[in-house]
Parts: C-alpha cells; structure tokens; sequence
C-alpha cells in the first residue's frame, strides 16, 4: 500500500483490485447476513467504501457491480473476476456450485489476491469454500472421482450435527 499527499490531504490507495475489494465486502455482508443473503449494487457499494475508503469514488465499481464480477451475465474478455451471481435486478449473492450447474458456460474467476493481507486471503479462501469449489479439478486430469468431490458439500451442513441430520431423515422415513 502507498500513501500520496494532495492538497495536504492523505489519499490512501488500496493495495487490492476494484475485484478483490467487492469481493471482500461481499464476503462480509454474507457472513453477517447468511449464505442465502441477497445484496443490491448500493448495499455492496456501500460495504466496500466502509471496508476500503475512497473506493466509492473510484471509476468503475458500478460496472464492476453489473457485470465484470457476475457469472451469470455476457462475458468481458478484459475481466478476469467473476465470483459474483445475479438472482434479480440488481440482486447479487456470491455464487455457489447449484448455480454453475444452470448453464455450464458460466465460470468463477477469482481476484488476484498477491498483495493482500492473511484476513483479506482468509475472505477469499471463505468465498472460495462457499462456493464449493464449483468445478472439481479432477485429480486424474480427464474424470472426477468420488475422492475429488469429498468434501465439497460441507458448506450445506455447517449448522447441524450429523446425529441431528440422522434423527430428521429417520423421522420423514417414518
């Protein structure tokens, strides 16, 4: 990070990219809220000018927030960041495994996360986590085993105990 004076004024700018910021304020938003949380561009906006002052007024963070970081839209051959999913106008929710399965041209692409702080990475191994690691990376390099997707569902039962979920199945059985 590097600081630069202007008019006696401290500007700071942000070591991390416009991507890896919304991806950090999202990040944040659903951990107070909820995997299930959806935000508007404004909401997320404005947790990315709390986390990272100046960032609001950065050109961009719209377009970033419409489409540059949302899998679900036309692809930007320039963008390489795309985390995000579109439920409705102007709805985002960080996307999940469920949501690639829709249409399999859509594909995550995380930020580039080379100069950020160990709780910024730690936001971004959580995103990564929720996510599910979408696309299994095959272990075999042509077919996906059993042993690649261990593990990739822990995020659905994160809040009940595997005795709670045995006592559920066994009451609907019945």
């Amino acid at each position: 990070m590097y600081d630069i004076c202007v008019n006696t004024q401290l500007i700071v700018k942000p070591s991390l990219t416009l991507g890896a910021r919304i991806l950090c304020a999202v990040v944040q938003l659903t951990q107070q809220f909820g995997a299930e949380a959806v935000f508007s561009k404004k909401e997320i906006s404005q947790k990315v000018e709390q986390m990272f002052p100046g960032s609001a007024d950065q050109p961009g963070l719209s377009t970033h927030l419409s489409s540059h970081c949302v899998v679900n839209t036309s692809k930007n051959s320039g963008t390489e960041q795309r985390f995000m999913f579109r439920v409705g106008h102007g709805q985002l929710r960080l996307v999940r495994a469920a949501d690639l399965q829709q249409n399999r041209g859509w594909e995550v692409s995380w930020p580039n996360f080379d100069s950020a702080s160990q709780e910024e990475r730690a936001m971004l191994e959580w995103a990564k986590a929720l996510c599910g690691s979408a696309q299994p990376t095959p272990s075999n390099g042509t077919m996906v085993t059993l042993l690649d997707l261990a593990g990739s569902a822990k995020h659905l039962f994160v809040n009940e105990s595997a005795a709670e979920y045995i006592a559920t199945m066994n009451e609907a059985w019945n």
